[in-house]
């Protein structure tokens, strides 16, 4: 009836909640196994507005679904190793890492400033859950 549609409808909103970024704390070792079958979002933010949109896409429900399959790294600082390794040079930027890929290749995706949108974010990662699955696959035939 009515109530056990509400109910049903009820739950399947609580699903989709934005949800806080899990920050993964340091850096990971992207040679480690855990690390391999996960996407490594490198995201250099500061304190502005942009930054806030940034993240605030980062918690959507489309991408928070799927934050237990990725690895997302909060960098704050422009003359980090790890900034100098990707060439940043505005924030915000993110880096989209897939560590399944040889050196020099593994960058899927590289976005900055106002281009960080929810589609823009959903897109490589989907392009890499698909990758990943199509490995997996071909490592069970």
């Amino acid at each position: 009836g009515e109530a056990g549609m509400l109910k049903t409808l009820d739950e399947a909103k609580a699903q989709y909640k934005e949800k806080p970024v899990p920050w993964f704390d340091g850096e990971p070792d992207e040679k480690s196994d855990s690390v391999k079958r996960r996407l490594i979002i490198y995201a250099f933010l500061d304190e502005k507005e942009q930054s806030e949109k940034a993240v605030k896409a980062l918690e959507h429900p489309w991408v928070a679904r799927d934050h237990g399959r990725v690895i997302i790294v909060r960098k704050m600082v422009l003359d980090s190793p790890l900034a100098k390794r990707f060439k940043i040079t505005s924030v915000p930027t993110f880096v989209f890492l897939d560590p399944t890929q040889k050196e020099g290749k593994e960058i899927v995706e590289r976005k900055s400033g106002k281009d960080i949108t929810v589609k823009a974010i959903r897109a490589p990662m989907k392009k890499f859950f698909e990758r990943l699955k199509r490995i997996l696959e071909k490592g069970e035939d």
